[in-house]
């Protein structure tokens, strides 16, 4: 039977011939076999341990260490086989130390991490923002965070600030219209404004701050209605 080494714990694994490689999970630490980035699959142990170990919460990182890690080879634009960077691990799990730590770069390069996205347009302040981590969301926004990008059409072409109104993330819609969020983009498929969404999932804080603003209380959706009408 043939094996494999986990890319985080370092065990080695017996490989289940009958199952999918995706499929396959370390005995240690359950992690699937493919969760390294793909730039990696036969390099140095290096530049995994970043994205693994963030995704398994393993890892306290630091500037020195992702500075050594780069030095040793680490790229933080690499992916995983799911399309998942380090930064989107950090933000997913609303570790803003990993986020801020994996933010030390400068100018073009910082941007590139920032802008990466997974299937569907997903960046790492959409998945803090969803999440409700505002602190993660604070180091991305200090980081110039693109605080109107859309996700793909697939997935609605929503805002961050449609998400934060989806879930009721009042502190974060209140932190992403502070920086200048425009609340007036619509869903791609029912044309609804992030007052639309607040209103639809009953949270009423977010409908009270976005209330505030100018020009929402107008907006009509896909059936022609505004969102008190909703």
């Amino acid at each position: 039977m043939k094996r494999w080494e986990c890319f985080v714990c370092w065990k080695v694994n017996e490989d289940d011939e009958a199952a999918a490689s995706a499929s396959c999970l370390c005995f240690c630490c359950g992690r699937p076999r493919d969760f390294i980035p793909t730039s990696a699959m036969v390099q140095t142990r290096a530049k995994p341990l970043v994205l693994h170990g963030l995704s398994a919460a393993q890892h306290e990182l630091h500037p020195t260490l992702v500075h050594s890690l780069q030095q040793a080879g680490l790229d933080l634009t690499d992916t995983d086989s799911s399309g998942w960077t380090a930064l989107h691990c950090a933000a997913m799990l609303g570790d803003a130390t990993a986020v801020r730590c994996l933010l030390q770069s400068e100018g073009n390069e910082r941007q590139v991490v920032l802008e990466a996205a997974r299937s569907g347009g997903w960046r790492a302040l959409h998945l803090a923002v969803r999440g409700g981590h505002l602190q993660a969301v604070e180091e991305l926004l200090l980081a110039n965070a693109d605080v109107d990008a859309r996700l793909e059409a697939s997935d609605d072409a929503r805002t961050p600030l449609h998400i934060a109104a989806e879930h009721g993330h009042a502190e974060i819609l209140d932190l992403l219209l502070r920086c200048g969020a425009d609340p007036t983009p619509v869903t791609r498929h029912l044309r609804r404004s992030a007052l639309h969404v607040a209103v639809v999932a009953a949270h009423e804080r977010c409908v009270r701050l976005l209330l505030a603003q100018a020009d929402l209380v107008g907006v009509l959706d896909g059936d022609g209605l505004t969102a008190l009408q909703l």
